[in-house]
């Protein structure tokens, strides 16, 4: 499937985006059972901005089954592929997020299939800095709201992890972007120490010290955020099953919502 757009995508000053050969942004596959995987990969070309969709599906490869190690912890299993996590120390650092079925940080030593369960909490996003890891942790069920940022580090084989900020609301989606975190999450308003939600739903960069910044607006209930990169050009990639948009920090998110059917059609952007 590939959807062709006959305008380039323009945010601020009038200034072109075109993303890095082999960009891709989704739905990407996670190391959890049961979820759906849909990546698309965005291209420029001379009449606009082509969106393609190069992997559909809930299962992972022959191959990444083959070298997947599962971890059972209580209510839900992670599985890790050697190389696909983030890299830290002497291995790589792999996050879970099941909900209201728990979560957890595990790490993986280079040439090992021995993880390490480091952190059980619902992890959205890692990211490091040198010798130290830090974590974004978030859950909101029923009655339960809980987030916070922790330090993580290493010492005589040690695990230490400290947590070092609350953020103003709980994430419905984070990533790591250069030295901070950016998330998805509501606009809330706080009642009595209690979290409240309002609308509309927002993006936002969150420094380690959990100052949040608004990026953009932006309705995560009609457009569920699966994936966020950020380019060299700074614009702000957001991926889901059925959509991809961008943002540069402080404009209105640009969409180009992959069509439906096997034949190549041409549409604008739809901006928001």
């Amino acid at each position: 499937m590939v959807a062709v757009f006959s305008v380039l995508l323009t945010l601020s000053r009038g200034q072109v985006v075109a993303p890095p050969p082999g960009f891709k942004i989704g739905s990407p596959p996670k190391n959890m059972e049961y979820h759906e995987s849909r990546m698309f990969e965005v291209r420029v070309r001379t009449s606009g901005i082509s969106i393609t969709t190069v992997s559909n599906g809930y299962r992972l490869t022959a191959d990444q089954q083959k070298r997947q190690i599962t971890v059972k912890h209580q209510g839900f299993q992670q599985r890790m592929i050697p190389g696909s996590g983030t890299a830290f120390l002497d291995g790589e650092l792999f996050a879970a997020d099941a909900g209201e079925w728990g979560g957890a940080l595990t790490f993986l030593p280079k040439n090992s299939r021995q993880p390490v369960v480091v952190l059980q909490e619902n992890v959205q996003a890692v990211g490091v800095i040198g010798p130290n890891a830090y974590v974004l942790t978030g859950l909101e069920h029923m009655n339960i709201s809980e987030t916070r940022i922790y330090k993580v580090t290493r010492s005589s084989g040690k695990w230490q992890v400290v947590p070092v900020a609350v953020p103003p609301e709980v994430p419905r989606f984070g990533s790591w972007v250069g030295d901070h975190f950016v998330y998805a999450g509501d606009i809330q308003e706080v009642d009595h120490g209690n979290y409240r939600s309002s609308s509309p739903t927002s993006v936002k960069s969150l420094a380690l010290n959990g100052e949040a910044i608004m990026i953009a607006k932006f309705d995560c209930n009609q457009f569920d955020i699966r994936s966020m990169v950020q380019t060299r050009d700074g614009i702000i990639w957001f991926g889901g099953l059925g959509f991809v948009a961008a943002v540069r920090p402080g404009g209105k998110p640009t969409f180009f919502v992959p069509l439906t059917g096997s034949k190549p059609r041409t549409g604008k952007g739809r901006t928001k």
